[in-house]
């Protein structure tokens, strides 16, 4: 009825769609997923602390003051220290899901293992220095530099969600924020080694088990990291 219908006026029916088809969306649902459980995790953290985030920018300023701060205003063992720190693991893993989508067709289930990268990039330098300090009985020495990998990845993990945040909604500027999200993530870490080395060399730690170190804890993660993207 429809298409003779069409013939009688004289339109040019073949113009016209015959069958409804859903429309793309701009945005992936999975990391509308993320990025709404991602801001969840930061609001219940702050319902801790209304100077939350001023604390943070405290105990990322300040080196020296650093095991102080998490004593008296930023204390680590507490349930807002474990969302931030599930945040952190939840907006990277969005971020490399997005990265590697701009260069390669992934599929939803990839972000598993950026969930899984994520974590331990962050967990497995702590426990390696937690393991360090606990046989050579040089605990002392890695505390700092254990408060600084939890704290960095509160504040990372902070400004990562705001990258998500415009990215999920902006996804024809993929390339530049590809750009910007490795940027603050190179930036971040090299600020947290230049802590943990300044923060060694003041305590005498010889710069040959610096360098020791730098290799097995904090290039090897990136070394395999990068073979199983490869």
């Amino acid at each position: 009825m429809f298409i003779p219908a069409l013939k009688i006026i004289g339109t040019n029916y073949q113009d016209v769609p015959l069958y409804l088809s859903e429309r793309e969306s701009s945005f992936s649902t999975l990391i509308l997923l993320f990025l709404s459980l991602s801001f969840i995790l930061i609001a219940f953290a702050r319902l801790s602390s209304r100077v939350m985030f001023l604390n943070i920018m405290e105990a990322m300023y300040k080196n020296k003051r650093i095991s102080k701060i998490v004593q008296v205003s930023y204390p680590l063992n507490t349930l807002s220290s474990l969302l931030l720190m599930l945040n952190y693991i939840i907006s990277m893993s969005a971020l490399f899901f997005l990265t590697l989508q701009t260069f390669q067709p992934i599929v939803s289930q990839d972000i598993l293992y950026m969930g899984l990268i994520s974590a331990l990039l962050v967990l497995f330098p702590w426990v390696a220095m937690f393991a360090i300090g606990f046989l050579t009985g040089e605990d002392e020495v890695m505390v700092e530099n254990k408060i600084n990998t939890i704290v960095f990845s509160h504040a990372s993990g902070l400004v990562y969600s705001i990258i998500l945040l415009i990215w999920t909604f902006n996804p024809q500027w993929s390339s530049i924020f590809v750009s910007i999200f490795l940027g603050f993530a190179l930036m971040f870490a090299f600020y947290r080694l230049l802590r943990g080395f300044l923060s060694a060399f003041k305590k005498g730690v010889r710069w040959y088990y610096i360098i020791l170190y730098l290799c097995t804890l904090e290039i090897l993660p990136f070394i395999l990291l990068y073979s199983f993207l490869v």
